[in-house]
């Protein structure tokens, strides 16, 4: 149900949201350090080109959003509160089952992202620390 909120041109351009958002949260110094993992990538044209703090950033971007995002997302469509909107989407609208669960789900995600993303921003930015 929530993959069809998390597919297409939307999440793209809320992808390029979310990267612009970081870089408005970033100290100098932080994006100093990524901008310089990524030209000395770009230099080496090496896949394999150590990127610690890039990682860094990217594995506590996935823990902060899992917990923010996916775990709350999770227990809501297990809930009876999602099975009851689903229910009373379907008795205002002609939806379909299927497409009331979209609805109700996509609009919950919506809130869930509304609501934490920048909670998650900042979160994630606070761990980088700066290596020596």
């Amino acid at each position: 149900e929530i993959s069809e909120c998390l597919v297409g041109s939307e999440m793209c351009i809320r992808d390029r949201e979310v990267l612009a958002e970081v870089f408005d949260y970033m100290t100098e110094e932080q994006y100093k350090l990524l901008a310089t993992e990524y030209e000395n990538v770009n230099e080496n044209e090496n896949e394999n080109s150590d990127m610690p703090y890039l990682t860094s950033f990217l594995t506590n971007m996935g823990e902060q959003w899992q917990t923010y995002i996916t775990v709350p997302m999770q227990q809501y469509l297990q809930s009876t509160q999602y099975e009851e909107q689903v229910q009373q989407e379907q008795k205002n609208s002609s939806l379909t089952e299927a497409d009331a669960k979209s609805k109700v789900a996509c609009a919950y995600y919506e809130e869930l992202y509304t609501n934490n993303h920048t909670v998650v921003l900042k979160q994630v930015l606070n761990k980088l620390e700066p290596k020596a």
